[in-house]
């Protein structure tokens, strides 16, 4: 999922989006990608065009966390975050 999943267009409202778009195939927001990073339940982490290892705030808890993951990062550039 995104950085930011509980956003959605027409200023994050549910009933207006559907309005536009017909259906949507959840009605409710997601969870933020912090949620999956810290969590023990969570094996494989997928990043593309972000770099959370060298942006996210508290980077010792963070990098511990990613240490114990499988992670995959897609991008254009080697970023601190593929060390994991």
């Amino acid at each position: 999922m995104g950085t930011c999943p509980n956003w959605l267009p027409f200023g994050g409202s549910i009933s207006q989006t559907k309005e536009v778009w017909g259906e949507l195939s959840i009605d409710t927001p997601g969870h933020h990608m912090t949620d999956f990073m810290y969590s023990d339940e969570t094996k494989a982490l997928f990043f593309m065009g972000d770099s959370p290892a060298q942006s996210m705030p508290d980077l010792n808890s963070l990098h511990k966390k990613l240490a114990e993951k499988f992670v995959v990062v897609l991008q254009h550039h080697k970023s601190l975050t593929a060390d994991f």
